[in-house]
């Protein structure tokens, strides 16, 4: 957090901070591994979707993060945090584990937001809504036996 609080981020948008947050984190692990006792690896999962990092204890246990930046930790949106189950999100959660939020504040303007605050959150008791959607391609929406009326120039 003081590391960008003092070296500015230059992403044009705050959701690109997160996307930057997430690369960044297990780079300073790495430049700084003297410094943590227990961590043994911090990895950056990749892709889109749920979690971002993979942390792993010199007991081998497994913590899931995923990384969040806002600049209104006092205002809610349901889509504030969201975890959609897609085939990549399973290919990254491989083993049993703890799952967690890394959050920052961060304040400032585009090319130049800085981290003031963080916190990391553990998932297990938070709850969660589901929004379920439903859809299909314009090759089953328009089928002719689904078509009403119809009209053309």
């Amino acid at each position: 957090m003081n590391y960008f609080y003092n070296n500015p981020i230059h992403v044009k948008r705050i959701n690109e901070v997160s996307n930057f947050l997430e690369e960044q984190v297990p780079r300073m692990f790495e430049n700084n591994r003297s410094q943590f006792k227990v961590i043994r690896n911090v990895r950056h999962l990749g892709g889109s979707g749920y979690p971002d990092l993979l942390v792993i204890d010199e007991f081998g246990r497994h913590v899931y993060i995923d990384i969040k930046a806002t600049q209104r930790p006092d205002k809610s949106s349901p889509r504030d945090f969201y975890i959609t189950p897609l085939k990549q999100t399973r290919k990254k959660v491989t083993q049993n584990g703890k799952h967690c939020v890394l959050g920052f504040v961060v304040e400032g303007s585009p090319n130049n937001f800085k981290t003031i605050a963080w916190k990391l959150v553990d998932l297990y008791k938070v709850k969660l809504s589901m929004k379920p959607e439903f859809n299909c391609d314009n090759k089953e929406l328009y089928r002719n036996e689904y078509v009403l009326a119809e009209n053309h120039i």
